[in-house]
Formats: C-alpha cells, structure tokens, sequence
C-alpha cells in the first residue's frame, strides 16, 4: 500500500514557481530521503505533503485520503515529520517532545 502519493504537484508563492508537476509514491514501511541543493524547494515539497503550504495545483493523497479532507488531527495521525532544526521555549527533551506528538493518536484499550 502507498502511505503517501502526490500526483502534479505545483507550487507558486509571490509569482515565483516552486514546485513544479511534481509525482512520486512512497509506500509504507519505506525509508526515502530528499536531497538537493540549498532552494530547490525540499523544505516547501515537505510543507506540501503536510499541508503547511496548500499546492497551487494538484493532489496529495495520504493513506489513500485526499489531505485536503483530513483535518490537523486526521494528518497528525498519519504523518510525522522531524525538521533538521527545531527550537522551543521550553526545556522539553527528546522524549517528552514525542510523547507530545503522540497525543493525536487514538487512546488503545488494554
């Protein structure tokens, strides 16, 4: 099964085109990396699948639902992303920042 599929994929922001008819698929259970220069748009392409930026055109579908149905909570239980720089206020560890990310999930019986 696909976990994620973005099918043309374009992005302008201010009249610059960032992402430009972008499709690839990942399938579940999958290590991926994407690589390139500084400004190649990898940040924005990430922004894209978690719907921080709203593409200008085409479609990003996670778990076979289109994002754009999904509210936060129904992304966060499917996605997870852990920026290369991440600052906070607080003196959280490691560990207390995934728990917090953990919340999204629905509680399991014992």
């Amino acid at each position: 099964m696909n976990a994620a599929i973005l099918k043309d994929v374009s992005l302008t922001l201010g009249g610059k085109t960032i992402l430009k008819d972008i499709s690839f698929e990942i399938e579940q259970g999958g290590f991926y990396a994407v690589i390139g220069p500084n400004g190649a748009g990898k940040s924005t392409l990430l922004k894209v699948m978690t719907r921080l930026a709203i593409p200008s055109a085409g479609e990003v579908l996670i778990n076979g639902c289109n994002i754009d149905e999904l509210d936060r909570r129904g992304i966060a239980q499917n996605i997870a992303v852990v920026p290369a720089v991440f600052e906070t206020t607080f003196a959280f560890t490691a560990y207390d920042i995934v728990l917090a990310a953990r919340s999204a999930q629905p509680a399991r019986s014992k």
